[in-house]
């Protein structure tokens, strides 16, 4: 049998892998939330090199049983909880559920309240943009690495492994590093509307420079030690990569839509207030974000 990977939800990054599946050879299906009609949805994926992949894709409610071999889950941080857990009723405990979306807490809480089922966790940080509702292009080539929050280091799922996933037995480091760029990406772009390659420009450095000291700071409390050079290398190389890509905050403010900002900035903030630590340039940046959000 052809092998087949659910995706849970339907926007810019779940389209870009469903069309990334189809190139491997795998059959992907789109869930959506329980009471939405099952139907054939036609996407078009721009890639990279300018060509565009059409092709044909099954959507269907997510408490809907279905046989598939793995689910990635690429809902907002905030909506995760509540999404999976329609699958849960029908999900055999073996099939591979991965989260892949932006910040953290979300992946600590479902692994936590569901040890009996297969969680593993990933960090990706390709660019995705939705040119219309079923049509995305893809805008940078990123990481991907997935994990267990749990020492045991199982196979890595075979359609992470056709993705070119690479497997950490670290995985809450990945995730803390990813936070730490999109803590930094993420606001930055939302609050100035720029894509990701502006933050390249001379006058981002001393902002961008400050906002790493302090994740470095809390970092030294959470037991991720790095310096805050290593912290802004690594944050100017993701710009670089994505350079054209608008990122999911600024996606989600020109939309009018929730931001994850509460799971990355929020996530931070929450932890240094738990160590009593001042992030003023964070605090700063997050309250311009969330006024934005507020009138957008």
């Amino acid at each position: 049998m052809a092998a087949s990977v659910a995706l849970l939800g339907c926007g810019a990054m779940a389209q870009l892998y469903a069309g990334l599946l189809q190139q491997q050879g795998i059959t992907p299906l789109l869930l959506a939330r329980p009471l939405t009609s099952t139907q054939q949805l036609s996407l078009t994926l721009e890639l990279l090199d300018g060509n565009a992949l059409q092709h044909t894709v099954t959507i269907q409610p997510s408490d809907m049983p279905a046989a598939v071999d793995a689910i990635l889950v690429f809902t907002k941080a905030q909506q995760c909880l509540d999404a999976v857990a329609p699958l849960l009723s029908w999900l055999p405990n073996s099939t591979p559920i991965v989260l892949l979306h932006n910040g953290m807490g979300p992946q600590h809480q479902l692994a936590a309240q569901q040890p009996a089922h297969n969680i593993w966790v990933g960090s990706v940080s390709d660019g995705a943009q939705r040119l219309g509702q079923y049509r995305v292009a893809q805008r940078g080539l990123g990481t991907r690495v997935a994990g267990q929050l749990e020492q045991s280091t199982p196979a890595l799922p075979s359609c992470l492994q056709a993705l070119e996933f690479s497997q950490s037995d670290d995985i809450t480091t990945v995730l803390w590093r990813k936070l730490s760029v999109n803590a930094v990406i993420n606001p930055l772009c939302g609050r100035d509307r720029v894509a990701n390659g502006a933050l390249l420009a001379p006058k981002y450095q001393q902002e961008i420079a400050a906002l790493c000291n302090e994740i470095v700071q809390l970092g030294q409390y959470l037991g991720m030690h790095e310096s805050a050079a290593a912290c802004q290398q690594r944050i100017l190389a993701i710009a670089t990569a994505t350079a054209a890509n608008r990122c999911s905050t600024l996606q989600d403010l020109d939309a009018e839509r929730p931001t994850e900002l509460p799971a990355i900035s929020g996530y931070l903030l929450q932890q240094a207030q738990y160590f009593k630590l001042e992030l003023h340039h964070h605090q700063r940046l997050y309250k311009q974000l969330t006024l934005l959000e507020s009138v957008s």
